[in-house]
């Protein structure tokens, strides 16, 4: 009788199927961050996201700006 092996080791797949495997995305946490995302969840909730008054919410609502790469650069002296 052979036995099934569930869970194989990363090291023992090749190297295509491991590519698919891998995850080049943002995970639920991140994305649950964005306040864009809960309003829009509460008012699809709500059956009001075929609004006007839920159009405005969201357009007036604007992602938080990131500084600028070149303002994080540290130069040693």
């Amino acid at each position: 009788m052979s036995t099934l092996k569930l869970q194989k080791d990363p090291e023992e797949e090749p190297g295509l199927v491991r590519l698919f495997r891998e995850v080049y995305s943002f995970s639920a946490d991140t994305i649950l961050k964005d306040r864009r995302v809960r309003i829009e969840a509460k008012l699809r909730e709500a059956g009001l996201l075929d609004s006007s008054y839920a159009r405005q919410v969201l357009m007036a609502m604007q992602p938080k700006t990131r500084p600028h790469l070149a303002s994080q650069i540290k130069f040693d002296d």
